[in-house]
């Protein structure tokens, strides 16, 4: 395999020579498969001399890795060569690496990968130090298994009325760079009648220190890693024929915000039991992960060139400014700006505010780097050359970047921003029945939100504002109920035709007036329409939510905001 990956090459040029300890990298106890070992035969080398690079992998998990669905990979400056294999720097697992099992007997698979580099040639006199970096692509599976105790109404009353120990839920987890924990609440569950529905809620963590991506993308041989596909992670759930998963949408494609991923399924009780019954439930995550570690490596030049004046090596351009035109397609909005950063507010129309940044000039190329505030998640960057496009999709809309010129002498660098849109938003909050207002989609879908009605009884709605338990919505004919509090979802979204609305309510909603059937309320809510579901559902979560789990603490909106 000849693939080349667009390979960074940073070089630190420094006046004195010496070793920087470029002979080993030990690994700690881990989480999946884990670099033990990650060394160069040489920590100092001359120019154009030869050193190996090996790595060391153990599987310290508890699952699998599959030798079709991974790789390890050298990432070297790009005035390196590798010598052996021949120009390859993807090297796949030779066989499948089996995890630890104490009750098989088995000990931990291990895989070994060996490099052979030449450095650069250099000029004497002249030192440098080089980062040579080793990574690695794997599948993995993170399983949780455990019991869910379901009691009848009245048998958990009298239970509590004797002050007997009533039965908890339990749970075992295997071991992997993403960790599960599942709660239910209350625990153990009460069930009245047949049909009932109770909400289980599943936390992810990324607890290995590397970077998740969607499982089945890297294989043995492939290592390009779309932005679309990292922090994503498939989820599957089993359940005993009497629990029922009543929203499949929850186990569709996971997101990742940060380090985190928290989901909350209704579980629907077919029949209610007539006892107390142990219901077994299986949760899988299904993922990619990739984890690096890196040495240096000193260079001590002894070539005679020509050119005594050696090229200067790119630095970021912190003098630099960007001078960009801003357009946004469907209203012809041109804002130019000369500035080293440039905000784009997209505000109401968007949900998310953009910032680009220009950075690593030199007269062929400039870095630009899109990122997505709040949402840290929502951010890319690429090199361009002069003249040429980057076009990006991110959660909210996506860009086409082109370059126009490059002035280094007066330290601009002028580009095009196009900007399509492929979600809407917008604050608003409703007070009496039959408040509407109309937001109109991407493709011109104009949709009326009225607001309907709302409760202020439920159960689990103790603690809350005004005791709110939900609020009702139509959309074009389309009943969406919306709630507050852990009886239900707090965001939700559904689909019309090519597609979808939104709906979220903000934690400081209330009910006013009218007891058990209040007729107005404080319902601060955010709406979104957009062209998928998962840029309708990013705009409610990022742009204004600090998660979508009822139970945890939501980010207020404040109305007739912008960036």
């Amino acid at each position: 395999m000849k693939k080349i990956l667009a390979l960074f090459a940073i070089i630190m040029i420094v006046a004195v020579s010496g070793c920087v300890g470029g002979k080993n990298v030990a690994g700690k106890s881990g989480y999946g498969l884990e670099i033990l070992n990650f060394s160069s035969s040489a920590d100092s080398l001359f120019s154009k001399q030869t050193s190996i690079i090996t790595m060391q992998v153990e599987n310290q998990g508890g699952a699998k890795v599959n030798s079709d669905n991974g790789l390890a990979l050298l990432i070297i400056p790009t005035d390196w060569e590798i010598t052996q294999p021949a120009g390859e720097y993807a090297q796949a697992y030779k066989k499948d690496i089996n995890f630890e099992d104490t009750n098989k007997g088995t000990v931990a698979g291990i895989d070994y990968f060996k490099w052979t580099v030449k450095a650069p040639p250099l000029a004497q006199g002249q030192t440098s130090i080089y980062p040579i970096i080793g990574r690695i692509y794997y599948d993995y599976q993170t399983t949780l298994s455990g019991n869910i105790w379901i009691y009848p109404e009245a048998e958990l009353y009298s239970e509590n009325q004797k002050g007997s120990k009533l039965e908890k839920s339990s749970y075992n987890t295997t071991r992997g760079p993403i960790s599960i924990s599942m709660s239910v609440a209350p625990d153990p569950v009460p069930i009245y009648s047949d049909g009932e529905i109770f909400p289980i809620t599943i936390t992810l963590k990324n607890v290995g220190g590397g970077t998740v991506y969607k499982n089945d993308v890297v294989t043995s041989s492939y290592y390009d890693l779309p932005e679309s596909y990292r922090d994503r992670v498939t989820l599957g759930i089993t359940t005993p024929s009497n629990l029922v998963i009543n929203d499949p949408t929850c186990t569709e494609d996971i997101i990742f915000f940060g380090d985190t991923a928290t989901i909350m399924c209704d579980v629907k009780v077919v029949s209610a039991p007539k006892t107390k019954q142990l219901s077994p439930i299986s949760i899988n995550v299904y993922y990619g992960y990739y984890t690096e570690k890196q040495i240096s490596v000193t260079v001590n030049g002894k070539e005679t060139i020509s050119d005594e004046t050696p090229t200067p090596t790119p630095t970021p351009s912190t003098d630099y400014v960007l001078d960009a035109d801003i357009t946004i397609i469907d209203s012809t909005t041109t804002s130019p700006t000369p500035a080293k950063t440039i905000n784009f507010c997209p505000g109401s129309k968007i949900g998310s505010n953009y910032k680009f940044i220009v950075s690593d000039v030199t007269s062929a190329s400039a870095k630009i780097r899109v990122e997505g505030l709040p949402d840290a998640s929502d951010t890319a960057e690429n090199t361009i050359t002069k003249g040429s496009t980057w076009e990006t999709e991110r959660n909210r809309a996506s860009f086409s970047i082109t370059i126009n010129s490059i002035d280094t002498t007066s330290k601009i660098v002028k580009a095009t921003i196009v900007v399509d849109k492929k979600v809407q938003t917008s604050d608003r909050q409703f007070v009496t029945l039959t408040d509407s207002t109309v937001l109109t989609s991407p493709l011109g879908t104009a949709y009326t939100f009225r607001f309907t009605g709302l409760a202020n009884t439920s159960s689990g709605a103790s603690g809350y504002p005004q005791a709110l338990n939900y609020a009702t919505f139509d959309v074009n004919g389309n009943t969406i109920t919306v709630y507050r509090n852990t009886a239900g979802q707090c965001i939700k979204t559904l689909q019309v035709g090519s597609e979808w609305i939104g709906i979220g309510i903000d934690n400081s909603a209330t009910a006013i007036a009218g007891g058990d059937t209040p007729t107005t309320g404080s319902i601060k809510t955010i709406l979104a329409v957009g062209t998928s579901r998962t840029a309708v559902e990013d705009s409610i979560r990022n742009g204004y939510y600090a998660s979508d789990s009822c139970s945890a603490a939501l980010t207020q909106i404040t109305l007739g905001s912008s960036c």
